[in-house]
């Protein structure tokens, strides 16, 4: 058996045995191994992490004059 280990912060890209890609495989076992074979591993950074969005805050109300005005009108109509 063939055991690939990468190095901290890497990982296996791509394992090739005699021209044949087997894609990102940590453990390989050839059986009855009666001529040479040839093993390519090819490492990449191991991606970062994409933060998690945290939940913006929901936003504090306004209030517009415009619209103050017309209910402090609508309140004192109201009173009457």
């Amino acid at each position: 058996m063939f055991s690939i280990k990468p190095d901290k912060g890497k990982i296996v890209k791509e394992l090739i045995i005699d021209g044949h890609n087997y894609g990102r495989v940590l453990k390989f076992t050839i059986e009855n191994i009666r001529e040479e074979h040839t093993i390519e591993v090819y490492f990449e950074e191991k991606p970062k992490p994409t933060p998690t969005p945290s939940p913006s805050p929901d936003p504090e109300p306004t209030t517009c004059p415009e619209r103050m005005k017309s209910r402090k009108a609508a309140e004192a109509l109201w009173k009457t």
